[in-house]
C-alpha cells in the first residue's frame, strides 16, 4: 500500500519581460527547472532542494529567498503576469492525507501575489 506524501514545491513565473535577472539572483540557491521564452512570454520555473515531508518549510524558504531579491528583481517579479506556487503530492492509495499551511505563510504568499496550485500525481509502478 502506497502512502500519499508531499513531493516538492515549484515556483512558476510568466512575464512579458525577460526573467533572467531573477534566475541569476537565485542561481545556486534553487534548482532551475525551466527558463526562457516560450511562444509569447518569458517563463521561469524553479524548486528548492529541501528534504521536507511537509510543504510549509519549503514555502517559508521560498519566501525568504524572494525577500532577498534586489529592488530591480522585486520590481520585475511585481510585473509578472503570473506567479504560481505549485505544491506537489504523490496520491498514494490510502484514504486520507492531511497537511496544513499556516495563515502567516498564506498571507506572505498572497502579499507577494502568488496563486497556489495543488498537483496530485498518480502512483507510478
Amino acid at each position: 500500500m502506497e502512502t500519499a506524501n508531499f513531493i516538492n514545491v515549484d515556483l512558476e513565473l510568466s512575464s512579458d519581460n525577460d526573467l533572467s535577472l531573477i534566475a541569476s539572483e537565485l542561481k545556486g540557491r534553487v534548482f532551475i527547472l525551466d527558463e526562457g521564452f516560450t511562444g509569447s512570454e518569458f517563463s521561469l520555473r524553479f524548486e528548492c532542494s529541501l528534504n521536507e515531508t511537509q510543504p510549509e518549510p519549503v514555502l517559508k524558504e521560498f519566501i525568504k529567498l524572494i525577500r532577498t531579491l534586489s529592488d530591480e528583481a522585486m520590481a520585475l517579479l511585481g510585473s509578472t503576469t503570473q506567479k504560481i506556487v505549485d505544491i506537489g503530492f504523490d496520491s498514494g492509495n490510502q484514504y486520507q492525507f492531511t497537511t496544513r499551511i499556516s495563515n502567516a505563510v498564506l498571507n506572505e504568499l498572497s502579499s507577494l501575489g502568488f496563486e497556489i496550485v495543488i498537483t496530485i500525481y498518480p502512483i507510478t509502478e
